[in-house]
C-alpha cells in the first residue's frame, strides 16, 4: 500500500522529471525524427523511381522513332535523354539500359571508345548478375572491334548463369577463330555444345558450321 501523501507523490514526480525528463524528451524526439526521416527517404526514393520510369519511357519512344527517322537530331535527342537518365539514378536498371543504348549507338557510329566507356560504366555501377554478363559480352565484342582480343577473352570467364556461360563460350570461339587459334576455337565451341546439352537447348546450325570450319584447320 502506498503510504506517501499526495504532496509527497507530487514532489517525487517532480524530482523524477528533473532527473529523467530531458533524456526522455530527447529519446522521443530522436525516435520521431527517425520515423519521419525514414518515411521521407522512402517517399524520395519512390519519387526518384517514378521519375526514372517516366524518363525511360521517353527514351524508349525516342529509340522507337529512330527506326523510322534516324537523322542526326533524333539521334542526338535520344543520346541526351539516355545520358540524363544515367545521371538521375546511376544505380538503377533504367540507367544501365540507357548506357546500353548509348553503347549501341556508339557502335553504329563506329565510335568504339565511347562504346567501351558506356559498357564499363554499367559494370562499375552495380548491375544485376544478368546485366553484368550482358555488358561483358557486348564489351568483349567492342574490344575485338578495337583489335584487343586478349582483353576481350579475359572478360569471358564463366559465371553463375549457365545460359550466359553458353553464350560466352560461343563468343570466345568466335574470337579465337578470328585470331586463327583454331585448336582453342574448337575447344571453346565444344564447350558451348556441352553446355547446350546440359541445358537441354538446341545447338544452332551456325555453331555447328563454325565448329566444323575450325576443325578443318587441324
Amino acid at each position: 500500500m502506498d503510504t506517501y501523501s499526495d504532496e509527497e507523490q507530487i514532489d517525487r514526480l517532480k524530482q523524477w522529471w528533473q532527473d529523467n525528463g530531458v533524456s526522455l524528451l530527447t529519446s522521443i524526439v530522436i525516435a520521431l525524427a527517425a520515423i519521419f526521416g525514414w518515411r521521407s527517404w522512402q517517399d524520395n526514393q519512390q519519387a526518384n523511381i517514378d521519375a526514372a520510369s517516366v524518363a525511360y519511357q521517353n527514351l524508349l519512344e525516342s529509340v522507337a522513332a529512330l527506326e523510322n527517322n534516324a537523322d542526326d537530331i533524333q539521334i542526338a535527342s535520344a543520346v541526351f535523354k539516355a545520358e540524363s537518365l544515367k545521371q538521375q539514378n546511376d544505380q538503377s536498371a533504367y540507367a544501365h539500359f540507357a548506357a546500353f543504348f548509348k553503347a549501341r549507338q556508339a557502335v553504329l557510329d563506329e565510335d568504339y571508345v565511347t562504346a567501351e566507356e558506356e559498357l564499363n560504366w554499367v559494370l562499375a555501377h552495380k548491375p544485376s548478375s544478368q546485366l553484368k554478363a550482358i555488358a561483358q559480352l557486348r564489351l568483349a565484342k567492342v574490344l575485338v572491334a578495337k583489335g584487343d582480343s586478349a582483353a576481350a577473352l579475359a572478360l569471358l570467364v564463366a559465371g553463375d548463369d549457365e545460359i550466359m556461360n553458353y553464350t560466352k563460350a560461343e563468343l570466345k570461339g568466335d574470337i579465337l577463330l578470328h585470331d586463327k587459334d583454331f585448336l582453342a576455337a574448337v575447344e571453346a565451341y565444344e564447350q558451348a555444345q556441352s553446355l547446350a546439352s546440359t541445358l537441354q537447348i538446341r545447338v544452332s546450325q551456325t555453331l555447328e558450321l563454325k565448329l566444323n570450319y575450325a576443325k578443318s584447320f587441324l
